[in-house]
Protein backbone atom coordinates (compact mmCIF):
# COMPACT_ATOMS: atom_id res chain seq x y z
CA UNK A 1 0.00 0.00 0.00
CA UNK A 2 1.43 3.29 -1.06
CA UNK A 3 0.48 6.53 0.62
CA UNK A 4 0.92 9.61 -1.43
CA UNK A 5 1.35 12.81 0.51
CA UNK A 6 0.52 16.06 -1.09
CA UNK A 7 2.65 19.15 -0.66
CA UNK A 8 1.31 21.79 1.72
CA UNK A 9 -0.29 24.87 0.39
CA UNK A 10 2.21 27.69 -0.37
CA UNK A 11 0.43 29.79 2.24
CA UNK A 12 1.77 27.66 5.15
CA UNK A 13 5.49 28.44 4.59
CA UNK A 14 4.66 32.07 3.82
CA UNK A 15 2.74 32.38 7.10
CA UNK A 16 5.63 30.75 8.97
CA UNK A 17 8.15 33.24 7.52
CA UNK A 18 5.80 36.18 8.18
CA UNK A 19 5.26 35.04 11.79
CA UNK A 20 9.03 34.70 12.28
CA UNK A 21 9.61 38.21 10.84
CA UNK A 22 6.96 39.75 13.11
CA UNK A 23 8.46 38.00 16.15
CA UNK A 24 11.94 39.28 15.23
CA UNK A 25 10.68 42.85 14.87
CA UNK A 26 8.87 42.57 18.18
CA UNK A 27 12.06 41.35 19.91
CA UNK A 28 14.06 44.25 18.42
CA UNK A 29 11.41 46.70 19.66
CA UNK A 30 11.58 45.25 23.18
CA UNK A 31 15.39 45.51 23.16
CA UNK A 32 15.22 49.11 21.92
CA UNK A 33 12.79 50.06 24.70
CA UNK A 34 14.94 48.36 27.35
CA UNK A 35 18.01 50.27 26.20
CA UNK A 36 16.08 53.54 26.18
CA UNK A 37 15.03 53.09 29.82
CA UNK A 38 18.49 52.08 31.05
CA UNK A 39 19.79 54.60 33.61
CA UNK A 40 22.29 57.08 32.32
CA UNK A 41 25.87 56.53 33.24
CA UNK A 42 26.85 58.38 36.38
CA UNK A 43 29.87 59.86 34.61
CA UNK A 44 27.59 61.77 32.24
CA UNK A 45 25.35 63.21 34.96
CA UNK A 46 28.04 65.14 36.83
CA UNK A 47 27.40 68.79 36.09
CA UNK A 48 28.83 72.09 37.22
CA UNK A 49 26.57 72.28 40.26
CA UNK A 50 27.64 68.81 41.39
CA UNK A 51 31.32 69.68 41.00
CA UNK A 52 30.83 72.88 42.97
CA UNK A 53 28.98 70.94 45.68
CA UNK A 54 31.82 68.40 45.83
CA UNK A 55 34.38 71.19 46.19
CA UNK A 56 32.30 72.86 48.89
CA UNK A 57 31.86 69.56 50.75
CA UNK A 58 35.60 68.87 50.59
CA UNK A 59 36.36 72.33 52.00
CA UNK A 60 33.78 71.91 54.77
CA UNK A 61 35.17 68.50 55.69
CA UNK A 62 38.70 69.91 55.77
CA UNK A 63 37.54 72.54 58.27
CA UNK A 64 35.87 69.89 60.44
CA UNK A 65 38.07 68.65 63.28
CA UNK A 66 37.72 65.39 65.15
CA UNK A 67 38.87 67.18 68.32
CA UNK A 68 35.56 69.04 68.69
CA UNK A 69 32.53 67.86 70.65
CA UNK A 70 31.40 64.57 69.01
CA UNK A 71 27.74 65.55 68.74
CA UNK A 72 28.70 68.80 67.00
CA UNK A 73 31.07 66.95 64.65
CA UNK A 74 28.41 64.43 63.64
CA UNK A 75 25.77 67.14 63.28
CA UNK A 76 27.98 69.15 60.93
CA UNK A 77 29.06 65.98 59.10
CA UNK A 78 25.42 65.02 58.48
CA UNK A 79 24.62 68.53 57.20
CA UNK A 80 27.62 68.46 54.83
CA UNK A 81 26.83 64.99 53.47
CA UNK A 82 23.11 65.60 53.08
CA UNK A 83 23.72 68.88 51.26
CA UNK A 84 26.19 67.20 48.91
CA UNK A 85 23.93 64.21 48.17
CA UNK A 86 20.95 66.52 47.62
CA UNK A 87 22.79 68.50 44.97
CA UNK A 88 24.62 65.54 43.43
CA UNK A 89 21.62 63.25 43.02
CA UNK A 90 18.69 65.67 43.23
CA UNK A 91 17.40 64.08 46.41
CA UNK A 92 15.71 65.37 49.54
CA UNK A 93 17.74 63.33 51.98
CA UNK A 94 16.40 65.10 55.05
CA UNK A 95 13.12 63.23 54.68
CA UNK A 96 14.57 59.92 53.40
CA UNK A 97 15.61 56.89 55.43
CA UNK A 98 19.00 55.32 54.75
CA UNK A 99 17.68 52.42 52.68
CA UNK A 100 15.83 54.80 50.38
CA UNK A 101 18.96 56.94 49.93
CA UNK A 102 20.88 53.78 49.12
CA UNK A 103 18.36 52.73 46.46
CA UNK A 104 18.30 56.21 44.89
CA UNK A 105 22.08 56.31 44.58
CA UNK A 106 22.15 52.79 43.17
CA UNK A 107 19.50 53.77 40.59
CA UNK A 108 21.77 56.63 39.52
CA UNK A 109 24.25 54.07 38.26
CA UNK A 110 26.60 53.62 41.20
CA UNK A 111 27.37 50.31 42.83
CA UNK A 112 25.49 49.23 45.90
CA UNK A 113 28.70 49.30 47.97
CA UNK A 114 29.21 53.03 47.38
CA UNK A 115 25.54 53.73 48.04
CA UNK A 116 25.64 51.63 51.21
CA UNK A 117 28.72 53.51 52.45
CA UNK A 118 26.92 56.86 52.12
CA UNK A 119 23.72 55.60 53.74
CA UNK A 120 25.54 53.97 56.67
CA UNK A 121 27.57 57.11 57.27
CA UNK A 122 24.36 59.15 57.53
CA UNK A 123 22.88 56.56 59.87
CA UNK A 124 25.95 56.71 62.13
CA UNK A 125 25.60 60.49 62.20
CA UNK A 126 21.96 60.17 63.23
CA UNK A 127 22.78 57.65 65.95
CA UNK A 128 25.56 59.84 67.32
CA UNK A 129 23.24 62.86 67.41
CA UNK A 130 20.25 61.08 68.91
CA UNK A 131 22.04 59.05 71.55
CA UNK A 132 24.56 61.76 72.35
CA UNK A 133 27.19 59.05 72.56
CA UNK A 134 30.84 59.94 72.77
CA UNK A 135 32.61 57.93 70.07
CA UNK A 136 36.33 57.41 70.31
CA UNK A 137 38.46 59.94 68.42
CA UNK A 138 39.64 57.12 66.14
CA UNK A 139 35.99 56.38 65.20
CA UNK A 140 35.33 60.04 64.46
CA UNK A 141 38.46 60.25 62.31
CA UNK A 142 37.41 57.09 60.44
CA UNK A 143 33.96 58.56 59.77
CA UNK A 144 35.53 61.77 58.45
CA UNK A 145 37.72 59.67 56.12
CA UNK A 146 34.60 57.77 55.02
CA UNK A 147 32.87 61.05 54.20
CA UNK A 148 35.84 62.15 52.07
CA UNK A 149 35.79 58.76 50.35
CA UNK A 150 32.07 59.06 49.59
CA UNK A 151 32.59 62.45 48.01
CA UNK A 152 35.47 61.13 45.90
CA UNK A 153 33.41 58.14 44.79
CA UNK A 154 30.55 60.31 43.58
CA UNK A 155 32.51 63.31 42.28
Amino acid sequence: MTVILSAPSPIVPALFVALFAVGTLWAYDIARRAMATRPRSAAHSVGGAARAAADEARASLAALSSDEEPVAVYTRLAVIMRAYLDVRFGLRTQSMPGAEIERAIARAGYGRAAARLAAHLLERCAHAQAAAIRPEPARIAADLRSAREVIELFA
